[in-house]
């Protein structure tokens, strides 16, 4: 009888290091992310019913086993996979394992902290530009430059990334999240800049989960003046 080898143990995210014990660059970057993953929430929720997606933020991506975890793992400051297997209740991914999901990121997303040569380094093995278009194979890598208030979108043809134009207001869409990149001016947490921010495919920017409060907050108001207008008192209602 001939012994049969055991079967290769591939590690999952929970063999894996969720973090390689850098300190965040700035505070930009992480009001930047939470802006993105407020808005898009809730159109993620239209499309996954059943919680079939994952959205990272700051969240490594391993796309090959290596001697050193983290040299085969990227962590782009932003992403969105769809089709993934839901998240069980209780439990949350430490890291994203393309050989156990088995499903790419449809974009990726890196906002420019240095002169973006990081961001477009496409030596192979290596570079974000590179591992990202060949080795994770995200459909779309965009590259953010705040300061500037740059925005480049590719998309993945074949191997090769191929840089995006935006459309005739100005908005790179993205039709597989029904949605489009683009610029918006304004107060944010404590910093007013120009953020990377999702719109609909009309050009209506999608709002965060405050601006939505807002909002109905100021139709509830303006409601009740104009029951009050009319010899109304709404807490009667």
């Amino acid at each position: 009888m001939v012994a049969q080898t055991p079967a290769r143990k591939w590690p999952t995210h929970l063999d894996l290091p969720d973090t390689d014990g850098l300190p965040v660059e700035n505070d930009y970057q992480p009001a930047q992310e939470r802006l993105l993953t407020s808005a898009i929430l809730p159109i993620m929720e239209q499309m996954h019913p059943t919680g079939d997606y994952f959205v990272g933020q700051d969240v490594g991506i391993y796309w090959k086993t290596t001697v050193q975890p983290l040299e085969g793992c990227k962590v782009p400051d932003w992403c969105y996979v769809a089709g993934c297997r839901p998240t069980p209740p209780g439990e949350y991914r430490g890291s994203y394992v393309l050989w156990d999901e088995g499903v790419p990121p449809l974009i990726v997303i890196e906002f420019v902290s240095g002169d973006g040569s990081e961001e477009h380094d496409d030596t192979p093995g290596r570079g974000k530009f590179w591992v990202y278009r060949r080795g994770i194979n995200s459909a779309y890598y965009a590259i953010y430059e705040p300061l500037q208030a740059t925005l480049e979108l590719y998309r993945l043809d074949g191997v090769d990334y191929r840089r995006m134009s935006p459309n005739s207001i100005g908005l790179y869409e993205i039709p597989e999240m029904r949605v489009a990149l683009g610029h918006w001016q304004g107060r944010y947490g404590v910093h007013h800049l120009t953020w990377l921010r999702f719109f609909s495919p009309d050009g209506t920017m999608l709002p965060t989960e405050q601006e939505r409060a807002d909002k109905a907050a100021a139709e509830l108001a303006d409601l009740n003046a104009r029951l009050r207008a009319k010899g109304i008192d709404p807490a009667t209602l």
